[in-house]
């Protein structure tokens, strides 16, 4: 017994210690046994614009606040050797799981042992291999201001409000809006030991306990503001830039709000002029053309009367859209693959057995506020990957931190019956299992255990970037362009000039000013109606389907047929020519 009283005093002493040698243990295994991943084909394009693999460097991408990125751009140019947006979100997932393991193990109990010892390995391995930036700034706000509020009404500790805040700034600086999707999951604790606190002192005096902490949010927040200006000042006072931003506005409200079924809206569209292969073109995000440019906006009009068609007439498939966009990926490199809600569903599980009169309250909004900003985003419309697992992940924290048995004044446990501390331990083993089962059973196996390098790929790209006297555009072929970041180390840094040759046929990078460059250095205008030109080139795959998208889209908009002529073939893909047929 004083053994285990001697370890139990040692692990509360050193709780910060263990956490980060555990939770950087897990990223070792990670390591391992699997491979560091990006989840999106965001973080691909953000890395070749802040590395200059276009020809040349730029802080400005838009989704990343001005003051990250400009950091991220100048390391890239001093120490290029490593990809420091990569570093960054690995940080995130380290230093994040670090404040969730402190935070169980500061519970000082058995129960908040399991949870330290358990809970990361079923959560943190799936962001190492699922990297995100937006995933990043979640973890960054959540976890920093958990950290900061923690050590102001609790702990007491200088050093873990320093870290916390520094977490907060580099998870808003990364993606402001992240800290709103943050702060009502921190807000339970507050409400909670308010109330707690003021059943035992005056108001004055509960208001006294919080001071530290509203203090050093009012700090916090004046950085906060002045990050935001220096952001807004940097974009306002670039105009190339400022044209990329509304464009890419239009885009976005053409392209992420497409309408799912072409033929329902089909009147509307031919009123505009765009066809059934139009519609295609714009899904598969080939669109680097001055035609969608130009029709961006009429197409965002049909899909804005399409949000209240479809809210008036629900059919009787509703209820399995809902859950469909609550429990599987809509989008990504895990598209249709299962997301964290199953698991989060087991630790509600988990949690619901060790209520206490106590507890309720903060287990209740945890679990309520996560189903309430699921929701909203369905009912948005726009619920990523990103999003969903940055919800389900912290609350699943949160349900199983509200838990767990207090101590009273003595530093005693509180007597429970046997016949109901069984029901525990198996509710809490079977609620884990379920969830590592889960875990296993929707990881692709093929993608842990084998490399997705294509070596196809690999030399399509060397072949294209060592020939700078043509240009290449680069089509999005099924699953593109997954293959081509799998080419690319995710942590190694990007070669600068690498694709200052190569395109892709659609991206939303389209009119960025480094993009704009290429151009002008390439001599294209509109790239897809370009293909024609006699040193531009298509990287396709040899799957003649594809080709006749680019042949309906010339005979359409440009009134002209064209052929296309296999150059090279690098296994199931090929390079191809694309030009104007003769009139006989």
């Amino acid at each position: 017994m004083k053994r285990i009283t001697k370890w139990n005093r040692f692990i509360y002493q050193h709780a910060v210690v263990v956490a980060m040698l555990y939770s950087f243990a897990i990223f070792i295994m990670v390591c391992l046994v699997s491979s560091l991943a990006w989840e999106s084909a965001d973080d691909f394009l953000i890395s070749m614009i802040l590395s200059g693999s276009f020809g040349e460097y730029s802080p400005y991408v838009l989704v990343l606040g001005y003051p990250v990125s400009a950091g991220l751009c100048w390391l890239q140019m001093h120490l290029p050797q490593l990809n420091w947006l990569t570093v960054l979100e690995l940080v995130s997932v380290w230093s994040s799981f670090s404040v969730f393991i402190w935070a169980f193990l500061k519970k000082r109990n058995k129960i908040g042992y399991i949870f330290a010892i358990v809970f990361p390995p079923l959560f943190e391995t799936g962001f190492y291999t699922s990297l995100q930036y937006t995933r990043s700034a979640c973890l960054f706000c959540f976890a920093g201001l958990f950290l900061i509020y923690r050590n102001c009404i609790q702990y007491k500790k200088k050093a873990g409000i320093v870290i916390g805040t520094i977490m907060v700034l580099l998870g808003a600086f990364t993606r402001f809006g992240c800290l709103f999707l943050a702060i009502p999951f921190v807000g339970i604790w507050i409400v909670r030991d308010f109330f707690r606190i003021y059943k035992t002192h005056t108001l004055g005096e509960t208001l006294k306990k919080f001071l530290p902490f509203v203090g050093v949010m009012c700090v916090m927040t004046l950085f906060l503001m002045g990050g935001k200006a220096y952001n807004n000042y940097k974009y306002d006072n670039n105009p190339d830039v400022k044209k990329y931003v509304k464009l890419n506005s239009q885009r976005a409200a053409a392209y992420d709000y497409l309408v799912d079924d072409y033929k329902k809206y089909q009147k509307a569209f031919q009123k505009i002029g765009f066809s059934k292969n139009d519609y295609n073109m714009l899904r598969g995000s080939i669109i680097y053309d001055t035609y969608f440019e130009k029709s961006y906006s009429k197409i965002a009009k049909v899909n804005k009367k399409s949000v209240g068609i479809a809210n008036q007439y629900a059919d009787e498939h509703m209820w399995s859209r809902w859950w469909n966009k609550l429990s599987y990926y809509q989008q990504g490199k895990n598209a249709q693959d299962r997301n964290l809600f199953i698991p989060f569903v087991c630790m509600v599980v988990v949690g619901a057995v060790f209520l206490t009169k106590d507890n309720w309250f903060a287990f209740l909004c945890s679990v309520g506020g996560t189903l309430a900003v699921s929701f909203y985003f369905i009912t948005l419309g726009r619920f990523p990957p990103w999003v969903q697992d940055s919800v389900f992940l912290v609350g699943s924290f949160c349900s199983l931190y509200s838990v767990g048995k207090r101590r009273n004044n003595e530093g005693t446990v509180t007597v429970r019956s046997r016949q109901r501390r069984k029901i525990q331990i198996a509710v809490c083993i079977i609620g884990f299992t379920c969830t590592m089962l889960f875990e296993v059973y929707a990881t692709d196996q093929s993608d842990i255990n084998a490399s997705t390098f294509d070596e196809n790929i690999a030399a399509a790209l060397t072949h294209m970037s060592s020939d700078k006297s043509k240009v290449y555009m680069v089509d999005n072929f099924a699953n593109c362009p997954f293959p081509i970041m799998d080419v690319y180390s995710v942590v190694r840094g990007l070669e600068p000039g690498e694709w200052e040759n190569i395109l892709r046929v659609g991206n939303w990078f389209i009119g960025h000013p480094v993009l704009n460059n290429q151009l002008k250095e390439c001599d294209l205008t509109s790239p897809v109606s370009d293909l024609t030109k006699d040193n531009v080139y298509l990287l396709t795959n040899t799957n003649l389907k594809k080709i006749d998208i680019y042949k309906t889209f010339f005979k359409e908009h440009y009134n002209v047929k064209i052929k296309a002529d296999l150059q090279e073939v690098f296994g199931t893909y090929g390079i191809y020519k694309l030009s104007v047929k003769e009139k006989k």
